[in-house]
């Protein structure tokens, strides 16, 4: 059987199940079984597809039409330009974020805050951000942190995965709680899904651990402990925040890191489709 056919049979099964990106999950599967890119996959140099790669495959969907996201099938995740080990005791790295790295790498880079700016991923689930950025500019002093000892296995596995696990300070705790030195460059994606909105996700998105996601009654309850917790460990020194969240909870932390911080001026950067996703927040600047 040729690539090409493979590629048909594999889209047919998940359309037949009303999967949504069939085609491109194909090439995934595919892609990943054979260890090639997208573009050596329609090369068409795999006519001699073998029943091992045809097995593997046949697994890969077999467990994909139970529900569970492909990621965690594959347990390798695509994030920004890294494949990070992924499984259900993190979030599934999303395009959205992608905006915290591209910007924290501008700002790391700038000068702004020196050649070794102290960040900080909040939250950091499997890594990615952390791993991101550090790749880009390698002369960070990065702190990694996570309120989940599972999530932290798994970071610390990419971390060493990447030869970064000596340059990388992993932490365990709330937030900014764990952190001993003045942080330059904070950057988040934390959970900001009000508790009420959870059982009404897509059923793949429910696969993905609650504590990365559920974000209190209102959504806002990691952001409203982080404002109070930014004026004790910055104590009026300049920082910066990179904090992604829903379009409407814009100004609603804005208004809290205003009375932490009345200086403070605040940026909003848009996502591809063009809505208000990641809040800048520069203190003491």
């Amino acid at each position: 059987m040729s690539i090409r056919d493979s590629l048909s049979s594999a889209q047919e099964v998940l359309s037949s199940a009303n999967i949504s990106e069939a085609t491109i999950e194909a090439e995934l599967i595919w892609m990943h079984v054979l260890n090639v890119s997208r573009h050596d996959l329609y090369l068409d140099n795999f006519s001699n597809v073998t029943d091992s790669n045809v097995n593997s495959v046949k697994r890969i969907l077999s467990e994909r039409l139970t529900g569970k996201p492909l990621a965690y099938v594959l347990g390798l995740w695509k994030s920004y330009d890294v494949d990070m080990i992924i499984s259900p005791d993190v979030l599934i790295p999303r395009p959205e974020s992608e905006i915290l790295i591209e910007r924290g790498i501008e700002i790391c880079s700038s000068g702004v805050f020196g050649k070794y700016p102290v960040v900080v991923d909040l939250g950091t689930g499997c890594g990615s951000i952390a791993i991101n950025l550090i790749r880009k500019v390698p002369t960070i002093q990065l702190f990694a942190t996570d309120n989940s000892k599972r999530a932290l296995e798994i970071a610390q596995q990419n971390f060493q995965r990447f030869g970064l696990h000596e340059q990388i300070t992993v932490l365990y705790g709330d937030l900014l709680e764990p952190i001993f030195v003045l942080p330059d460059l904070v950057i988040a994606n934390l959970p900001y899904i009000p508790s009420r909105n959870i059982e009404w996700l897509q059923d793949e998105v429910r696969w993905e651990p609650r504590g990365a996601l559920d974000g209190g009654y209102d959504g806002m309850a990691c952001f409203r402990k982080l404002a109070v917790q930014s004026k004790l460990k910055l104590n009026n020194c300049r920082g910066t925040f990179l904090l992604e969240m829903d379009p409407h909870q814009i100004e609603d932390v804005i208004s809290m890191f205003k009375d932490e911080h009345p200086k403070a001026k605040f940026d909003v950067i848009r996502d591809f489709r063009g809505l208000d996703r990641v809040l800048e927040i520069a203190i003491g600047m």
